[in-house]
């Protein structure tokens, strides 16, 4: 590994380290209100579900910055533990927020903006943007997925791409696939139309 990866690897865990202080926090939160008896308190139900709200959120960015750094790192047993650690214990405290919750004050009436599964999937040969956090949008490499890397839990994460500039491995979140379309002659016609691949 390159010096310059290895300090971006390293900034990557200290920002990794305050997902995780956040997260322990509201662990601890968590556990203050199993024991207390304010849980069926209306304000309290309110913040708890504030709460749990600011958690999905924070799932997210975890996940994306996770992403960066199994793109970087070598060792696939560092790529991994701390993203089970982290899920397990993510999941464990949201699972008691919400069983913590009063079914009256949860609000199940409308659609969260996020996406809770995806629609689409990425196949090598595929045509992409890769975003690049410091350049703006017209600066952006283009390239073709040429190999597809799982996790081990099966779901994959993280793709190579054949770029102008080489091989580069990014994670799904930097990726933007391209609607392309094909063209055919149209002999009823004599002219061409175009259908969506």
């Amino acid at each position: 590994m390159t010096e310059n990866k290895a300090t971006q690897l390293n900034q990557l865990i200290k920002k990794r380290g305050t997902f995780k202080s956040k997260l322990t926090n509201f662990c601890n939160y968590i556990n203050i209100l199993k024991n207390s008896s304010a849980v069926s308190n209306a304000v309290i139900q309110f913040e708890l579900q504030s709460r749990i709200d600011k958690m999905e959120s924070l799932y997210s960015d975890f996940d994306t910055l996770q992403g960066e750094i199994e793109e970087i790192a070598d060792d696939p047993d560092q790529r991994y533990q701390e993203r089970d650690a982290f899920e397990n214990q993510y999941y464990a405290a949201v699972a008691t927020a919400r069983s913590l919750c009063i079914p009256s004050f949860t609000s199940t009436n409308h659609e969260k903006t996020k996406w809770h599964r995806s629609y689409g999937e990425l196949k090598e040969g595929t045509l992409v943007v890769i975003k690049e956090k410091t350049s703006p949008p017209l600066m952006w490499l283009m390239g073709r997925v040429i190999r597809i890397i799982p996790g081990r839990d099966g779901i994959a994460r993280v793709a190579d791409i054949q770029t102008k500039k080489g091989v580069i491995r990014r994670a799904y979140n930097t990726i933007c696939p391209l609607p392309v379309k094909s063209f055919e002659l149209d002999t009823s016609t004599r002219g061409v139309y175009g259908q969506a691949m």
